[in-house]
């Protein structure tokens, strides 16, 4: 996740601001994690819901998302570690997601931001990156089953920065 996060940062020139709870600076040590998800939740106009197989036995990532979705959050769902979109039940399953399997999917991500926000970052995710991020991240092409364990779930959340000229949005990686 941090490799993705990392990815994302470059490829959005740095506009994007990324939370990630696990990477230990988004969450400041001795912060109550769940009043730091739920602030970022509660600043957010965009969240990618990543779904693992893991992720889809949690009740964690329907409440998370439909906390988001009830205030008006655009909540689009993603299938990784081998995971489909078609796998989801209601109300999450309602939602138009798609799956990560190639670059092309990883570019989708990219291309949900530009639409939101109107920006022209481009979308140049190579087959190369993807591999990369498989080998690390636990994507469909590196399924690990002992890493599985230790994901619960994974939410993309993108804002933007109303206080300001400049796009700017969050990614939360919970």
């Amino acid at each position: 996740l941090e490799l993705l996060k990392r990815k994302l940062r470059e490829r959005t020139s740095g506009l994007i601001d990324l939370f990630l709870s696990s990477d230990g600076q988004s969450i400041p040590f001795g912060a109550n994690w769940v009043h730091e998800i739920q602030a970022a939740l509660d600043s957010t106009s965009t969240m990618f819901i990543a779904v693992s197989p893991a992720s889809v036995a949690s009740a964690w990532l329907y409440f998370e998302s439909g906390y988001a979705y009830s205030r008006g959050v655009k909540v689009v769902p993603i299938a990784i570690s081998g995971a489909s979109i078609e796998a989801l039940r209601p109300p999450l399953s309602l939602l138009q997601g798609f799956n990560i399997r190639s670059h092309e999917g990883l570019n989708n991500i990219i291309a949900v931001i530009n639409n939101q926000y109107g920006l022209t970052f481009m979308e140049d995710f190579s087959q190369k990156d993807y591999e990369e991020l498989s080998a690390v991240a636990d994507l469909p092409m590196a399924i690990s089953g002992s890493a599985l364990r230790f994901v619960d779930r994974i939410v993309f959340s993108f804002h933007k920065n109303l206080k300001s000229d400049d796009e700017t949005g969050t990614l939360v990686l919970a």
